[in-house]
């Protein structure tokens, strides 16, 4: 079977056209009234005004560059392109859909365009307690540039945004919509948007910073959009649509007690508190002597000048703790919350209630603090500041007296008993470090007993014209070799055996087949010929 053989039948989309040098007339098919009204009449097949004839396999790989391209159906308008610059403009059965297209979405922006006739950001709707409120502006200006548009408006956004942040933190996220249409022809006009993300706000959030990298990520995916030669072309500049939300974040709160099976391991304390300054009195339990650690009184109001607390909100989110770090030079906090042990796997445990990172910073530094966050009903959390964190995560993994030492990271734990060929202790999570300090805090959950792992993502699967199963058996041959002064090879893989399975596609020829397997065995066949050793390290090259 020669190399031309396997060239035709190979798909024809892995061989690529040679450019040619004039332009070729293409008929775009123009969708007729029955087509329109029953697309199956189309897809079915070619309709009475249309001849088709079989093209050779020699034309999936060569086309002469003069040959004209016909395709379509009855009805067809023929426009002229240069085949190396442009491409054919779309049509309404070759669009991808866009779900601003979509009835619902189409009707939204007309009401909005229509109910908006003034500058500014104007309020649309909002929900119930106002927790969501939608603003639009409007490009009454008709600027027909982005960078225009989003740098007139720049400053009436910061305002908005202001106003919004002002009472409570808020999520926000904007979108840029406009028209777009293809040059030239009639009735194309189809609605485009371009999003940014959800971004929280605070009253110290810096504003200017945060619009002006939204804006970046508009401009750059209009430009990726600009990038696909879609044949749309911008028409005009709708607005920008301003969605603001309500954002409670996870804090402190008042008091709440501790779950019984971690108040039992006496590993946490839980100041008792009647303000909603948790997580001040979280950080001073670090410095307050251990008689009577868990009521909040003079014995902490004597040591409130050891921190600078200004720059916190009360209550205080986790997203607050940066701040503090920022005004208290030298501290390091790491953040944990807990979660409920309903179905307990884990036979050497007794726990109900188990500790998971939050937050866990990458380098602890001197003046370090462990605090856990526990939630209560409703929106209630409460810190607590950790005292002996190897106690409170060592019930997690065993129910046995001797200390563990903990990855604040990934809960990954090593005995302190020494070890013979291993490291334990302090030193083997010094190594462990090493490859776990650069990954994010996670929550080790381990499937349910009996859980079977199964690939069941068919729709992402690739076929291919034929799989080869190979495997190899060798013998173990005893052996005395030393590498360096530390390793000794036991045994030695001798190659025996092999075998190999190839499994066809259906339409693959049998000639490629039966050239695929000669080959494959007269290879094997030299490679044990050839008894060239493994090189397993580098002095066996030598």
């Amino acid at each position: 079977m020669d190399r031309l053989t396997v060239i035709d039948w190979a798909p024809a989309r892995a061989t690529a056209i040679p450019p040619a040098q004039s332009s070729v007339v293409v008929v775009v098919p123009t969708p007729t009234a029955a087509a329109i009204t029953n697309p199956r009449a189309h897809a079915a097949g070619p309709s009475a005004h249309t001849s088709t004839t079989p093209r050779p396999a020699s034309a999936t790989r060569r086309r002469p560059a003069a040959t004209p391209v016909i395709t379509g159906i009855s009805g067809a308008s023929y426009r002229t392109f240069d085949r190396d610059n442009a491409c054919p403009p779309p049509t309404a059965l070759s669009r991808q859909y866009n779900t601003e297209n979509s009835g619902r979405n189409i009707k939204r922006k007309k009401a909005r365009m229509q109910s908006v006739s003034t500058p500014g950001f104007t309020e649309l709707q909002s929900t119930h307690k106002r927790t969501t409120v939608w603003y639009f502006r409007k490009n009454i200006e008709n600027v027909k540039s982005y960078r225009a548009f989003l740098h007139s408006i720049e400053s009436e956004l910061i305002v908005k945004l202001r106003e919004c942040v002002i009472s409570h933190p808020i999520k926000y996220n904007l979108k840029l919509e406009a028209t777009y249409a293809v040059p030239n022809v009639e009735n194309t006009n189809e609605n485009r948007a371009f999003k940014s993300s959800a971004r929280e706000l605070y009253s110290y959030s810096d504003v200017e910073g945060v619009v002006d990298r939204d804006f970046t990520a508009l401009l750059a995916e209009e430009d990726s959009y600009a990038g696909k030669n879609s044949g749309f072309a911008l028409s005009c500049i709708d607005g920008m649509l301003l969605g603001v939300y309500e954002y409670s974040p996870m804090g402190g709160s008042s008091y709440l007690p501790l779950p019984p099976s971690i108040a039992d391991r006496k590993a946490v304390i839980n100041p008792q508190n009647i303000d909603l300054e948790c997580f001040k009195w979280a950080i001073l339990a670090k410095h307050v002597p251990h008689v009577n650690r868990t009521k909040v009184g003079a014995n902490y109001f004597c040591e409130e000048h050891r921190y600078d607390f200004s720059t916190l909100s009360v209550p205080t989110p986790v997203s607050e703790i940066k701040l503090f770090k920022r005004a208290n030079p030298g501290t390091s906090i790491n953040v944990y919350g807990v979660r409920k042990c309903i179905n307990n796997k884990n036979k050497k445990s007794t726990t109900e209630s188990a500790a998971y990172p939050l937050r866990v910073v990458d380098d602890e530094l001197p003046d370090h603090f462990d605090l856990l966050l526990i939630t209560g009903s409703g929106e209630k959390s409460h810190y607590t500041y950790v005292s002996n964190f190897s106690r409170l995560a060592s019930m997690q993994k065993n129910s046995r007296e001797h200390r563990l030492f903990f990855c604040k990271k990934c809960f990954t734990s090593f005995d302190d008993l020494p070890l013979r060929y291993k490291l334990h202790g302090e030193e083997a999570l010094a190594r462990h470090r090493l490859v776990c300090g650069t990954h994010k805090p996670i929550l080790p959950i381990l499937p349910p007993e009996g859980s079977t792992l199964e690939f069941t993502a068919l729709c992402k699967t690739q076929r291919v014209p034929f799989v080869m199963y190979a495997d190899f058996e060798a013998l173990l041959v005893k052996s005395a070799q030393r590498y360096g002064d530390n390793t000794e090879a036991l045994h030695t893989h001798q190659p025996m055996s092999y075998g190999f399975m190839v499994v066809a596609a259906d339409g693959v020829p049998a000639q490629l087949m039966e050239l695929t397997s000669r080959s494959t065995s007269r290879g094997l066949r030299s490679f044990f010929a050839a008894q060239r050793p493994w090189t397993m390290w580098p002095s066996d090259s030598s």
